[in-house]
C-alpha cells in the first residue's frame, strides 16, 4: 500500500527555515544588544513586528535557496510567470541551417540519405514595392526580392522499391482492366532537368495551341470549354480529381439563413462574369447543394479514412 505524502510536524532540520527559532535568536540578540533600551519585546511591538517579518522573509529565501537548480531557473507557468526565457529560446536546438534540415529528415525511418541547398530564386516571383504592407508584389518593376526558406531537396530512401523511378497502376475500361508502367527520368538524367527549372505549365495554353490533347476529364460534369472531351463519368471510370470549396456555417445557424447563403453562391457560380472565368482557365465547375455536399464530405472522409488506415496496414505511416 502506498501512503500519501503528508507535512511534517516536526521543525526543520535547517535553522534558517525554523521561524521559532530564529525568533527565539532574534530576541536573544535584542536582549544582549539593547537590554536598557528595548524592554518590550511583546507582538503589539512594532520593532518585533519588523523583526518577525524580517523572519518570515528569512525563512522563505532559506527555502527557495534549497530547492533542485531546475526549479529555480524555470518554475511551472501555472503557479507564476516565469522569470528566466524558455530553455528552447535560451539553448535552442531548431533547425537554422541546411546542415540542420538534412538531421532532422534523417531521423525519419523511410530516409536514407538527404541533400537539400538553397534555391536560387522562388518559382513565384514576387517584387519589392515600398508602398505596401508587407511591401511585396507579384507585379514586376522594383527589385526581385528572393524568400527565404525555399530549398531543393534530393531524397534517397531506405529500399530499392521506394527509390523507384517506375510506378505501376490498374484501370478498369469497358469491363477490362489494363496494368500501366510510368518510368520517370532519374533525378540526374537530361531529360528531367525540366523539373529543376522555373516553370509554369499552361494547360489552357498547351490545349488551345494544339501541344496537348485532353484524354479525359476527371469529373462528372463535361468541361464547358473542351466538351468534347470524354467524363471520367461516360468511359465508366470511377476516379475524380479536382479541387473544391465548402462553405460551412456553425451548428444551430436556422434553414433560412443556409437557404440564402447557398442561393448567393450559387447565383455567383452562374453568373456570366464567373462562366466567362472558368472558359478561360478550362475549369470545370460543378455546384452541390446543402444537403449533396454534406452527403459528399461524409463519403470523402470515410475513403480518406480507409486509405489512410491502409497506409498505416503497409507500415507506410504511423498513426
Amino acid at each position: 500500500m502506498t501512503e500519501s505524502e503528508k507535512i511534517s510536524k516536526l521543525p526543520p532540520e535547517r535553522t534558517s527555515q525554523h521561524y521559532a527559532a530564529l525568533r527565539e535568536i532574534s530576541l536573544e540578540l535584542i536582549g544582549n544588544l539593547a537590554a536598557k533600551t528595548w524592554t518590550d519585546h511583546n507582538v503589539h511591538d512594532p520593532g518585533i513586528t519588523f523583526a518577525e517579518a524580517y523572519i518570515y522573509a528569512l525563512t522563505d529565501v532559506a527555502f527557495r535557496t534549497q530547492l533542485p537548480m531546475r526549479d529555480l531557473l524555470r518554475s511551472g507557468e501555472k503557479i507564476a510567470a516565469p522569470a528566466l526565457p524558455e530553455a528552447h529560446r535560451v539553448l535552442p536546438c531548431a533547425p537554422v541551417t541546411s546542415g540542420d534540415l538534412r538531421k532532422v529528415l534523417l531521423d525519419h525511418y523511410l530516409i536514407k540519405d538527404a541533400a537539400i541547398s538553397a534555391t536560387s530564386s522562388n518559382v513565384i516571383p514576387f517584387y519589392r514595392d515600398d508602398s505596401l504592407s508587407p511591401p511585396l508584389t507579384y507585379s514586376a518593376g522594383g527589385e526581385r526580392i528572393r524568400l527565404q526558406g525555399l530549398y531543393e531537396v534530393l531524397i534517397e530512401f531506405q529500399t530499392a522499391e521506394q527509390n523507384s523511378n517506375s510506378y505501376g497502376l490498374t484501370v478498369d475500361y469497358n469491363g477490362n482492366t489494363y496494368s500501366l508502367d510510368l518510368a520517370l527520368p532519374h533525378w540526374d538524367e537530361a531529360e528531367s532537368a525540366v523539373f529543376h527549372e522555373e516553370v509554369t505549365i499552361d494547360t489552357v495554353t498547351l490545349l488551345n495551341e494544339g501541344d496537348a490533347r485532353g484524354i479525359v476529364e476527371f469529373s462528372d460534369t463535361p468541361n464547358p470549354t473542351y466538351s468534347t472531351v470524354p467524363t471520367a463519368a461516360s468511359e465508366n471510370l470511377s476516379l475524380r480529381m479536382g479541387s473544391f470549396i465548402v462553405v460551412a456555417t456553425p451548428a444551430g445557424v436556422p434553414d433560412d439563413i443556409v437557404g440564402k447563403i447557398e442561393t448567393a453562391y450559387k447565383n455567383a457560380l452562374e453568373s456570366d462574369e464567373f462562366q466567362t472565368w472558368v472558359a478561360d482557365v478550362g475549369v470545370t465547375p460543378n455546384w452541390l447543394g446543402a444537403d449533396e455536399v454534406t452527403e459528399w464530405a461524409g463519403v470523402t472522409q470515410a475513403s480518406i479514412f480507409e486509405q489512410l488506415d491502409s497506409l498505416v496496414a503497409d507500415g507506410v505511416i504511423t498513426k
